[in-house]
């Protein structure tokens, strides 16, 4: 972020689920012109999710609800976590 000369036109993109363990020292006033806060997957979303992503190439059971997975997660819960729900139920 501070270097020897003067760099424009750089992107910097970075993401965690910690935002509240990122030291200050790596955000200072004038660093960064804008912080975007994406919230985690509402149960719409992650019910897509489990569809779209994570049983695509699966073949599921008439009586695996993935709707009910999706509203039983927590908002908490992230994409790895769902993985391995569906995983489960695979086997």
């Amino acid at each position: 972020m501070d270097g020897l000369e003067q760099a424009k036109g750089i992107l910097v993109v970075a993401a965690t689920n910690r935002s509240h363990a990122i030291d200050a020292a790596l955000m200072p006033p004038g660093h960064f012109d804008s912080v975007v806060y994406v919230p985690p997957p509402d149960v719409e979303a992650r019910y897509k999710i489990i569809i779209l992503v994570h049983t695509r190439k699966m073949k599921v059971g008439y009586d695996v609800h993935l709707r009910r997975i999706a509203e039983d997660t927590e908002l908490s819960s992230q994409g790895a976590n769902w993985r391995v729900y569906v995983w489960k139920l695979a086997w």
